[in-house]
């Protein structure tokens, strides 16, 4: 079994260890020069049109005249002027927006465009949300099925229903770490060790299958 189960986790295994350096860029937030106050930005009254209030970095608090207020960052790249959104008043605080600005500098500091990244995040998110292990495991049964007996099957498609979808089967499958498998296959094991087996067999023709594909 353990065999078959560092088979899928030297495909699938997956630990970002990609981290940013907080300090990176420290001294560009230190020229950062906060002018609002959290009872300012609480007592700001909207005019007839939109209007700004700047807190320094880039960041500002933008006005409409239906009272709405939309925390902004301002910033080059490429050169290219570009504005990202940091958050709605009063869902984010000042203090909020400030620690959204001083994350976006660091990231311009090491060269990268904030919003681009966080368009890359945002459809990284999408496509993990749909290609869970029940879509995979879904995908592999349709297209093996027409080669197995009805009984072989329905037994199959019963035992990830029953046992593996319940715990894995809404997980992106890229995310799954193996301890997740071998707590659904210890779990059956204590009482079917036969059953357990062919979770673990089904379990790795999955992922060998979401490999390849």
């Amino acid at each position: 079994m353990l065999v078959e189960v560092v088979c899928f986790s030297i495909c699938w295994g997956y630990n970002d260890k990609s981290k940013l350096n907080s300090n990176y860029g420290s001294s560009q937030m230190k020229q950062t020069s906060n002018k609002l106050s959290a009872l300012e930005v609480k007592n700001a009254k909207p005019g007839e049109k939109p209007f700004k209030l700047s807190d320094g970095g880039g960041m500002y608090l933008l006005i409409n005249p239906n009272g709405s207020k939309y925390w902004r960052l301002k910033y080059r790249h490429s050169g290219k002027e570009k504005s990202m959104a940091l958050g709605v008043y009063p869902d984010v605080g000042l203090s909020g927006a400030r620690a959204a600005r001083d994350e976006a500098r660091a990231l311009i500091a090491h060269g990268a465009d904030p919003m681009q990244l966080r368009r890359e995040q945002k459809r990284r998110r999408r496509e993990e949300a749909s290609n869970t292990f029940k879509a995979a495991a879904m995908e592999w049964y349709n297209s093996q099925k027409a080669g197995w007996s009805d009984r072989y099957g329905r037994q199959a498609l019963t035992s990830l229903e029953k046992y593996i979808f319940p715990k894995i089967g809404g997980r992106p499958i890229n995310n799954i770490a193996v301890v997740e498998v071998l707590a659904v296959i210890r779990r059956t094991q204590k009482q079917d060790a036969q059953k357990a087996a062919g979770l673990l067999q089904l379990i790795n023709q999955i992922f060998l299958y979401a490999c390849d594909r």
